[in-house]
């Protein structure tokens, strides 16, 4: 059995690690992966000015899931201006959410801690609503389990993949 993990705030420090989990979660296993990932400006974009949870007060938040020590997963928010929009966009005041978990913890509740964790750190932020996109034909699981969370379909993509949208609750 797999121990839960410790859900540490996403800083400076973790940047290489995030930039690994981006490229998880824009190419999920199944999809084609280009040569260079994030030099694509609409993958880049999601930890372009990542300054790690600096400002506690703003929207944007992010965890890092650890196991024995070990980084295992991260989930962070960006606030995209509309000329910038992600794949998950839906209105400038509303974050993206981006998540992803290495192969070797997935199915272990990582993911699911993550969220949650994520989107109780922007609640307590006062922040309305968070955003996603997942390519929910290439990984239905995580669709499942965004669902789950309480993210709701909104519309679809120009590349096909499902748009969610979770209410948060007033605090």
């Amino acid at each position: 059995m797999t121990p839960s993990p410790a859900l540490l705030p996403a800083g400076p420090d973790d940047r290489p690690f995030l930039d690994a989990m981006l490229v998880e979660a824009a190419f999920p296993p199944g999809t084609d992966r280009p040569a260079d990932p994030l030099g694509d400006d609409h993958v880049a974009r999601y930890l372009d000015g990542w300054r790690g949870d600096v400002d506690a007060t703003g929207p944007e938040v992010g965890l890092v899931a650890r196991i024995d020590g070990r980084r295992v997963g991260a989930a962070w928010t960006r606030l995209l201006p509309p000329e910038r929009a992600g794949y998950g966009f839906v209105a400038p005041d509303v974050p993206e959410l981006t998540v992803a978990v290495v192969a070797t913890a997935r199915g272990a509740g990582v993911g699911r801690a993550l969220v949650a964790g994520v989107l109780d750190l922007a609640a307590a932020r006062s922040v309305e609503r968070v955003s996603l996109s997942v390519a929910d034909e290439v990984n239905p699981g995580a669709a499942a389990l965004y669902r789950s969370l309480g993210f709701e379909p909104v519309g679809r993509d120009d590349g096909g993949s499902l748009t969610m949208v979770a209410t948060l609750p007033r605090r």
